[in-house]
């Protein structure tokens, strides 16, 4: 039986993702607030320098095997396999590896005692986290996004449960990243075990030259990330160097506002990955039809939500940072358009990790990065912050165009234009409906174009037809009827 997209399954799954991941911040949020009432300014500065120190940490030990897990896991087909073993014990060897330099490093750098415990013990939690985000992969290959997401909520709200507990019966900061560590590694122990019983099979030997294999294997796939953690903090470091502290925190203030859409692109990519995968592998027409049908649903999102921000960009920002941020409006008028372009650039980069062609992938962020050093450096020291906006455009514009070059001997020029045109229209509307409503509030005007532009895109009998009966089956009670890719967007 020929493989088909089943589009409402990956809408519910992009969902589920992206639930556990809001609830999992809000959680992480409130805890953030709650230390630094109890800590104050040094004990929260101590605190965020650990958890910068985690993050890299947390980044080594996944070592890019996340989205290999789910690639290669999509595509066997049963549940058990010795697959899930190797990549375990691969999992196994980065974490040590990473555990070992990060005790190395902490406890020879010259700090406070304290300070020091700070650190390892935040950063072997983020190792414990990844390890067991890593065996929800297994889930997410099967696409069990839900227990995914609640496995993954589980785990954050847990830890920081617990850190507030430890502050509510007033203990030290040490007292909190040992609590913090401890849940982790319970959560990494729990996790394991229901992933392994459900899925490992342990009748099979292991095989070290495959263990070997999958690290080899993993290398692209852990240094794009690299590569974007660079990116992102490029053009802070070169406004730095060219423009000052100041400029700055002007700069990041609007880029702030932006970045915080990017992890939903991640997510989204994560929920096609499954059966992007599969389909390359089984039926070759349907892939390149969900790649299509993909871009033409995120443009019908993403063309308003970029509009959006560029028009209300002035007063978002004097209502979240103040009037004393007011260049910042500016800004984020000018990287608001990344909004456009990141979940484009998601969906190619899936669609190239389900080819196979992860090393083009690497090719099109190094690309990106060299071209955005070169824009960054010519128009910084020109145009000031105005320069850094549109040069943060250009890179990711350049990471765009690289990735449509390597994927146009399989999904050829993406046939989007009819979603581009009612998207833009739509946009349009609600546009001119703004300025003549300007003067109302936030609260109102945002409301108000979000159902201005759902009116006249509905109005077209290809959007009803496709991705509004998409949303229909989506969110239809079990035992509906199952939907494939929707066929519009051409």
């Amino acid at each position: 039986m020929a493989a088909t997209v089943n589009a409402p399954k990956i809408l519910r799954n992009f969902f589920s993702l992206s639930t556990g991941k809001v609830l999992g911040d809000l959680v992480t949020f409130v805890f953030f607030i709650v230390l630094s009432r109890a800590f104050g300014e040094e004990g929260l500065g101590h605190y965020s320098l650990a958890t910068v120190t985690g993050g890299f940490c947390l980044l080594a030990s996944d070592f890019g095997l996340y989205q290999y897990t789910v690639r290669e896991i999509s595509k066997i087909g049963h549940l058990k396999s010795s697959k899930y073993k190797e990549i375990l014990v691969t999992r196994s060897l980065t974490s040590t590896v990473v555990t070992m330099a990060l005790l190395l490093g902490v406890f020879v750098t010259p700090v406070l005692a304290e300070t020091r415990w700070i650190l390892f013990l935040i950063g072997v939690s983020q190792v414990f986290f990844a390890v067991a985000n890593g065996l929800l992969a297994f889930f997410v290959a099967h696409e069990r996004m839900a227990q995914a997401a609640i496995g993954e909520f589980g785990m954050r709200a847990l830890s920081a449960l617990t850190g507030l507990l430890v502050v509510w019966f007033g203990g030290s900061l040490v007292d909190v990243a040992v609590a913090i560590a401890a849940v982790n590694l319970a959560s990494m122990i729990g996790v394991g075990t229901v992933a392994l019983k459900t899925y490992a099979d342990w009748a099979r030997p292991l095989s070290w030259p495959a263990v070997v294999s999958t690290l080899r294997a993993s290398i692209p796939f852990a240094i794009v990330p690299l590569l974007r953690q660079a990116a992102t903090r490029l053009d802070i470091l070169l406004v730095s160097a060219f423009l000052g502290a100041s400029a700055v925190g002007i700069y990041n203030a609007a880029y702030r506002v932006v970045f915080i859409t990017f992890p939903l692109f991640y997510l989204l990519s994560i929920s096609i990955l499954p059966s992007a995968s599969n389909l390359y592998e089984r039926s070759p027409a349907e892939f390149s039809k969900l790649v299509h049908r993909s871009l033409g649903v995120s443009v019908l999102i993403s063309i308003p939500s970029a509009t959006g921000i560029c028009l209300i960009a002035p007063k978002l920002i004097g209502v979240l940072f103040g009037a004393q941020f007011q260049e910042s409006g500016l800004v984020l008028q000018l990287l608001s358009w990344q909004v456009l372009i990141a979940p484009c650039v998601a969906i190619l980069s899936t669609a190239l990790i389900s080819c196979h062609r992860e090393k083009q992938r690497v090719t099109a962020e190094i690309t990106g990065l060299a071209l955005g050093f070169l824009a960054y450096c010519l128009l910084i020291p020109w145009q000031g912050l105005v320069g850094a906006a549109i040069a943060s455009a250009v890179a990711q514009a350049a990471i765009l165009a690289v990735l449509l070059w390597a994927l146009r001997d399989i999904i050829g020029m993406p046939k989007i234009g009819s979603r581009v045109a009612i998207a833009v229209l739509g946009s349009g509307c609600f546009a001119l409906v703004h300025y003549v409503l300007a003067p109302l509030p936030l609260y109102m005007v945002i409301p108000l174009s979000v159902a201005i532009y759902a009116g006249v895109v509905s109005c077209f009998s290809d959007i009803r037809a496709n991705e509004i009966n998409l949303l229909v089956k989506a969110f239809k009670p079990a035992g509906g009827v199952k939907a494939t890719c929707p066929e519009g967007g051409g």
